[in-house]
């Protein structure tokens, strides 16, 4: 390696610059990098940079959302807001459900990639929330009628910053 690749490899290394950073500067691999910096030069890595201001993972604000609103962290959105629909009392069908959610019925928008095919389905299976029966509707098709399941309550809501 030449002098001069290695001295900017000592400098970049100086300004706090990671191994693939100085990499992608100098056009060469990471590991010849490394190799430079580690038995050449006899330099530590450079620490990892904090990246304090990026925004949390999805997952966690969903998780965090499920816990305000006093249901296990491990629900998904949709069905956190499944169970605040059915916590605020009475049984209610798949169409009133979506109607109170703010989803189009005839786009069954509950379903869902967990186990049963839908978010309802996940729920059941879940034991929070059950099927009490059975109604006609306005057009004559049968619908089921959901309820929370019996012990089921929402928690208080946990702590967690915002």
């Amino acid at each position: 390696m030449s002098p001069d690749v290695t001295e900017r490899v000592r400098r970049l290394h100086g300004l706090g610059k990671s191994d693939s950073e100085i990499a992608a500067r100098v056009r060469l691999s990471r590991r010849t990098v490394s190799y430079c910096r580690g038995k050449l030069l006899l330099l530590p890595p450079n620490p990892p940079k904090r990246k304090s201001k990026l925004p949390r993972r999805q997952s966690e604000v969903n998780r965090e959302a499920a816990r305000r609103s006093g249901w296990p962290s491990d629900l998904r959105p949709r069905e956190v807001a499944v169970m605040n629909v059915m916590a605020d009392g009475g049984s209610r069908t798949g169409e009133q459900i979506c109607d109170a959610i703010g989803l189009d019925w005839s786009d069954w928008r509950l379903r869902s990639a967990r186990p049963g095919g839908s978010t309802l389905a996940f729920l059941v299976s879940r034991g929070m929330l059950s099927r009490v029966g059975r109604t006609v509707s306005d057009s004559g098709n049968r619908r089921t009628l959901y309820a929370l399941a019996p012990g089921v309550k929402r928690r208080p809501p946990q702590g967690g910053g915002a």
